[in-house]
């Protein structure tokens, strides 16, 4: 919709918001054209583990020659099998969705009740609790 990547960085930075400016590559070109823009973190979509370190050795030199401090995010397909060859590409970020996308919710309640002396004041010390999970 806004061209390209390089277009799309370039209308967010005419913003001049103020905030650290975040972009997704799907492929190495897009991380040329990223890092071609100094973005402040970059998001590595379901790169295969090989093209992931292409990728991380792209912004090493890109960072040498241009002082630049872009972040990389290594993200999409990660998971607790895979997450030691993710880190050993060198990534300096690494998003694991399934950590909290495929979670069953639990319910719980706690109960907490002082001790049964009735009348206390507010700010008063309790002695005892007693804690109930149901």
């Amino acid at each position: 919709a806004a061209g390209g990547i390089t277009e799309a960085i370039q209308a967010a930075k005419a913003l001049k918001a103020e905030v650290p400016l975040m972009c997704e590559a799907e492929d190495l070109s897009e991380v040329q054209a990223a890092l071609d823009q100094n973005v402040d973190l970059l998001l590595l979509d379901d790169f295969a583990t090989h093209i992931l370190a292409k990728a991380v050795n792209m912004a090493r030199e890109y960072r040498r020659y241009n002082r630049a401090q872009t972040i990389l995010e290594a993200t999409g397909g990660i998971s607790i099998n895979n997450v030691r060859s993710i880190a050993d590409t060198g990534v300096d970020r690494i998003s694991i969705g399934g950590l909290t996308k495929h979670l069953q919710a639990v319910d719980l309640s706690l109960r907490v009740s002082g001790s049964d002396d009735g009348g206390r004041q507010p700010g008063t010390t309790v002695k005892s609790l007693r804690v109930n999970l149901r």
